[in-house]
């Protein structure tokens, strides 16, 4: 199944060792000795969030027995949130017949998912499975990809910027377009503060350079601002507070490492 709670490791690793037990045998990669699991790892990019997920799934295979250098090979890649990357390190994996890949941020397990039907696909950092297109069902995804979701609580954290923010008629959003998390995250955002009589206005973005350009666009506009946990923002973070708090506005985020 798909964990609905966010970031759990310890369940991550559990998810991870239930494939490793089911799939053992399946692997050949010629880089590893014959009793040796190899896990190839794909982050999307580098920021702290993604860090600790990186960091807990292997803490959570260790305290489990598998152990680098004895019974465990990992190769660790990190695309730097390029699409191009993602695809060359998905490409890889296949190739060299990795055990099992661990895919940290929605795109990472888009791009491995759309590679390999046969390679079980952990993921973390992951908002929405179904609405990601990665399982037909939360309760039974059903083909081989499993992992945990990182969803907010998005109408407690809007209900938060109204507290601290009475006055705020409007919000403002920057997430980026091509993150399928995060355009979820923003629908459910702005049809729950609508229904608080809150308008939305939102500024998507492609990359870290249109982070600037776009909270500036939205400054003059809105009261407040809400991110949603999106790595590209998450990635540059102090880009887009060099405005907002130029501007005085406060921001909701949608994780405590933004």
């Amino acid at each position: 199944m798909v964990f609905s709670k966010k970031m759990k490791m310890a369940a991550l690793g559990m998810a991870a060792l239930f494939s490793f037990g089911l799939l053992g045998g399946c692997g050949s990669n010629n880089q590893a000795t014959s009793d040796q699991k190899v896990v190839g790892i794909v982050q999307l990019v580098e920021h702290d969030a993604l860090d600790a997920a990186n960091k807990g799934f292997r803490d959570a295979l260790k305290e489990r027995g598998y152990e680098e250098g004895k019974n465990l090979k990992i190769d660790n890649q990190n695309a730097q949130a390029d699409q191009s990357n993602l695809q060359n390190i998905g490409q890889r994996f296949v190739s060299n017949h990795v055990d099992l890949i661990y895919a940290i941020a929605t795109p990472a397990a888009q791009t491995v998912a759309n590679l390999t039907k046969d390679i079980p696909i952990v993921g973390s950092a992951i908002t929405d499975y179904v609405g990601a297109k990665l399982v037909k069902s939360n309760d039974v995804p059903g083909g081989n990809v499993t992992g945990t979701s990182d969803m907010n609580p998005i109408k407690d954290q809007v209900d938060l910027l109204i507290k601290l923010c009475p006055n705020a008629k409007t919000i403002g959003c920057v997430y980026t377009s091509s993150e399928v998390n995060s355009e979820i995250q923003f629908k459910a955002m702005k049809e729950y503060a609508e229904s608080k009589g809150l308008k939305v206005e939102a500024a998507t973005i492609s990359n870290v350079n249109d982070i600037q350009q776009a909270a500036q666009s939205l400054v003059g506009k809105v009261d407040a601002f809400y991110l949603p946990t999106d790595n590209v923002i998450a990635s540059s973070m102090p880009t887009l507070i060099s405005v907002t708090e130029a501007a005085k506005k406060p921001v909701i985020c949608g994780e405590s490492n933004m």
